[in-house]
């Protein structure tokens, strides 16, 4: 979720069914595409709701109330506690939107696909999507042997295609792959940098490739 989103998140928009971790609803943001719902992670349905008992279980109100102008917290409140939990934990300074753009970038890599992404993500278009998406060598492999393994598992395409990702496959064990490479950025703080933060934040670009 962006920093908009969570700032003026109500428990209204909280659900817990059962059987389930539970969902949250995103009403407004950035356009239109913001409106969707997400599932939780394990980690987030546990803190919302240890959140949400220590509140005494209420039905309406703010997720995240604060004493500002707005009855919730804001992008003040939430930089000077990130300012404060740096200095605490000594962590190297990143910027807070770089932990959005991580789990977008792990989620690209986990194989998702594109228009599941951009429906999680709350973006409008793929073009939005792929500024998130940094597919490494070995992912683009994984994507192909799923591919190849799924047409032999069903006997294969009518097309016949599945017999030349074989014999492919097959002479990549053989000799390899001769242009292999992948490249990494990661941030001062070991996280995926924020779009707008790639010049500021981006401290060590590793290359390795393999020639001929």
């Amino acid at each position: 979720m962006r920093p908009d989103e969570l700032h003026c998140m109500r428990w209204e928009q909280v659900t817990w069914p059962n059987g389930k971790r539970g969902l949250i609803q995103v009403l407004k943001g950035k356009s239109k595409a913001a409106r969707r719902f997400i599932p939780m992670t394990p980690r987030a349905a546990t803190t919302l709701r240890s959140r949400w008992e220590a509140q005494g279980r209420p039905l309406r109100g703010w997720v995240w109330p604060s004493d500002t102008h707005t009855g919730h917290i804001d992008h003040s409140t939430t930089k000077k506690q990130h300012r404060k939990a740096l200095r605490a934990s000594k962590v190297e300074p990143f910027v807070l939107h770089s932990a959005r753009h991580t789990f977008l970038t792990r989620l690209g890599a986990s194989g998702i696909d594109p228009w599941s992404f951009m429906r999680i993500a709350g973006h409008s278009n793929i073009t939005m999507s792929m500024r998130y998406v940094h597919p490494t060598d070995d992912t683009i492999h994984k994507a192909f042997a799923a591919l190849t393994g799924e047409a032999e598992s069903v006997g294969g395409h009518k097309t016949g295609h599945n017999q030349g990702m074989g014999a492919l496959q097959k002479e990549m064990e053989i000799v390899g792959n001769p242009h292999e490479y992948s490249i990494e950025m990661v941030s001062a703080a070991g996280l995926e940098p924020a779009t707008h933060a790639l010049k500021g934040l981006l401290s060590a670009v590793a290359l390795s490739r393999t020639e001929w």
